[in-house]
């Protein structure tokens, strides 16, 4: 039940100010997209973990590759609306965010951003991790799990294909993004965090 005695016109305004706060500035978009990557890495390199152990069919935590993935989408979907919100508000008329959507080529087209045909692919890829590979078994509907034609002429659905070779590539993204910031902030090594983080919970169990 809300509290009658708040002064509702007060934390409606004050809210608002921090909601056109936040919207507007580059800064909050980076700074959530360095949470997100950072989530990434560290799930990853957990991964990296316990693959030996899901190759020797022995008891360990289920694969997180699809997690992984869809963790660096939303990174990647927040610097490039990082990039946009620096050109201007991504506010309409109604003070509504304007940007409604998870695909990735196109925010990166919205963002001004001239995006090559193999990364193209590798954003539509990752766009259906953000959407629904990353965090339920089934989409919407069966035609987004049908396969579709490759750069390498082959078939296969998107969901259906997650490499090493994926992390690399979103990671290389994420540093073309966050070039294109004005006057990006400093940016710890967040690859090199995560590292340390997994080695000291290997030293505490073996402890």
């Amino acid at each position: 039940m809300r509290d009658a005695t708040l002064d509702e016109s007060f934390s409606r305004s004050w809210w608002k100010e921090q909601f056109h706060r936040k919207a507007d500035h580059p800064r909050t978009w980076e700074l959530k997209a360095a949470e997100l990557e950072y989530a990434a890495e560290v799930l990853w390199l957990r991964q990296m973990n316990d693959f030996p152990l899901q190759l020797s069919r022995a008891k360990a935590p289920p694969a997180s590759i699809s997690v992984a993935l869809m963790l660096y989408g939303l990174a990647i979907e927040n610097l490039l609306k990082a990039i946009i919100v620096a050109t201007g508000s991504p506010l309409d008329k109604n003070g509504r965010i304007s940007f409604k959507m998870h695909k990735l080529s196109e925010l990166a087209r919205s963002a001004g951003i001239r995006v090559a045909q193999k990364d193209e692919f590798f954003l539509n890829k990752l766009t259906e991790f953000v959407e629904w590979a990353g965090r339920y078994p089934v989409p919407l509907s069966f035609q987004k799990m049908q396969p579709f034609r490759w750069p390498d002429r082959t078939f296969g659905p998107a969901h259906g294909a997650m490499t090493g070779g994926d992390i690399e590539h979103a990671r290389t993204i994420i540093q073309r993004l966050v070039r294109r910031l004005p006057k990006p902030a400093i940016r710890v090594g967040l690859r090199r965090l995560a590292t340390r983080s997994t080695r000291t919970r290997r030293k505490r169990r073996a402890g």
